[in-house]
């Protein structure tokens, strides 16, 4: 027993280098280990150069795919999805001179300040403010939601029609005050669903734009302007919407899309993160408005011009203190104390895109209203003559052609770390034929090296031991 110990001592004491590689390549899994045979040496190195190739390219992979992973790329997917009943948007809308002439401007002076703040301005003489008529007449004043109540027009006169589906939902029509005046939102809070399609349905509206009895907007223009955005959010119709001249029949037609984009830390918008609006630790920045990208930057543009001006335009979101008719002037349109105007504003915001979005396309077609038939009837019915319908009348469409919903969403490229473990093995199979498995048997040689390297220089140091100690010996015994 003592023999066989002996041997097997002797046996790894003796074992080189080059027998360990030879028993690693004969039982690594690897391809092409196994060829690289130092008899050989020629076919060694093309194998060698070959191994070699291989892996300096799957090091530069390993570093890419860190890269990339590290950058949190995203995919976009699209698809449309078919349903039953699909939710109705919120429909504003603004008659584009919505002021009664007779309670804005019954005096010339009156006049020549409303076309003094509008896109004529220009070429509008200053106003005399010294004219004791604007200071008896409220133009120093603060102004209030409730100024635009009392100059607005009649609701029952502009508005002669509203249907959803076929039902009178003329009640359910609130008042929103904006630049453009009053205005009229429906469906405000979302509780609209509609299982009907088609021009004939969905929402349907007869107005009147009172041009006997109307006074011009801050546009200078006349007709009527709509916008379609989601419920229970701010409507920006100053800056967005669609417009309609009088005398004509308009069919918008809608198309929904939802959008789904990532979070931080993912960069949903080039070097910029969507706002997770939903999340439990969420500040809404435009209290009590539910944040959107409208809100925001009227929020940011209120803000701006209340510390230019010391007040804000009708119709901002938040406790501002109102322009008075004076103020206003000064600050937009008085060339010698201020060069910006209100189509500047709200300048540059930070408002980032809220991660979960829905908009509506829209697509408006126009036609002549009403037909010679449909004149005479609304003569008899309203009481207007024909000429007065044709140069009045507008009627609004708004409808979905189909029950569908288009969908996009932006989708991690690595869901979990087990894509990037995937896409790794990959390489490492195609370019070595590797896994883990071989990553242990490479791992395995090369602690055996280091083993029988240790044991190499423990013998040579045992061994030099050992010598000096018989020179010490002898010497002693000499002496």
């Amino acid at each position: 027993m003592e023999n066989k110990m002996d041997l097997k001592k002797v046996k790894e004491n003796n074992t080189t280098f080059l027998e360990l590689w030879n028993n690693f390549k004969g039982s690594c899994t690897m391809h092409g280990v196994g060829h690289m045979s130092f008899t050989l040496r020629f076919r060694c190195v093309i194998w060698l150069a070959a191994f070699g190739i291989s892996t300096g390219y799957l090091l530069y992979f390993l570093h890419e795919e860190s890269v990339a992973y590290n950058k949190r790329p995203f995919m976009t997917s699209a698809s449309v999805k078919s349903v039953a009943s699909i939710q109705f948007p919120a429909v504003t809308f603004c008659n584009m001179s919505p002021y009664n002439k007779s309670k804005v401007a019954p005096d010339p002076r009156d006049s020549t300040y409303h076309m003094a703040i509008s896109p004529l301005s220009s070429i509008v003489g200053p106003v005399n403010w010294s004219d004791p008529y604007y200071q008896d007449n409220g133009y120093f004043r603060s102004r209030t939601n409730s100024d635009i109540k009392y100059k607005t027009l009649d609701k029952s006169r502009m508005i002669l029609m509203v249907l959803f589906d076929n039902k009178d939902v003329i009640g359910d029509l609130e008042e929103k005050v904006t630049r453009y005046g009053m205005c009229y939102t429906w469906n405000a809070d979302g509780s609209a669903t509609t299982t009907s399609t088609g021009n004939a349905m969905n929402f349907v509206a007869l107005l009147n734009m009172n041009s006997d009895q109307n006074y011009q907007s801050i546009d200078s223009s006349k007709g009527l302007k709509a916008a379609v955005h989601n419920p229970n959010e701010h409507p920006a119709i100053e800056d967005n919407g669609f417009l309609v001249p009088p005398g004509r029949m308009a069919l918008a037609k809608l198309s929904k899309t939802t959008h789904s984009y990532l979070g931080t830390p993912f960069k949903a918008f080039g070097d910029d993160y969507c706002l997770y609006t939903t999340a439990d630790d969420f500040v809404n920045p435009v209290h009590p408005s539910p944040y959107s990208i409208n809100a925001c930057n009227q929020k940011c543009g209120a803000d701006s011009t209340y510390q230019r001006c010391g007040c804000v335009p009708l119709g901002n979101i938040g406790n501002y203190t109102i322009c008075s008719h004076y103020q206003y002037y000064q600050c937009f349109f008085n060339a010698s104390s201020s060069s910006t105007t209100v189509s500047s504003l709200p300048g540059a915001c930070n408002c980032p895109q809220p991660c979960q979005q829905t908009t509506y396309d829209i697509s408006v077609s126009y036609a002549l209203f009403p037909s010679e038939e449909a004149g005479s009837f609304l003569e008899s019915r309203f009481g207007f003559s024909k000429e007065y319908v044709k140069e009045n009348f507008i009627e609004l469409h708004i409808y979905f052609d189909y029950l569908k919903v288009h969908d996009v969403k932006q989708v991690p490229v690595y869901a979990s770390s087990k894509d990037l473990l995937a896409n790794i093995g990959g390489q490492m199979g195609l370019l070595l034929g590797a896994s883990l498995m071989s990553l242990l048997e490479i791992a395995e040689f090369f602690v055996n090296c280091v083993v029988l390297l240790t044991k190499k220089c423990w013998n040579k140091l045992s061994n030099l031991n050992k010598v000096c100690k018989v020179k010490e010996y002898g010497n002693t015994h000499q002496n």
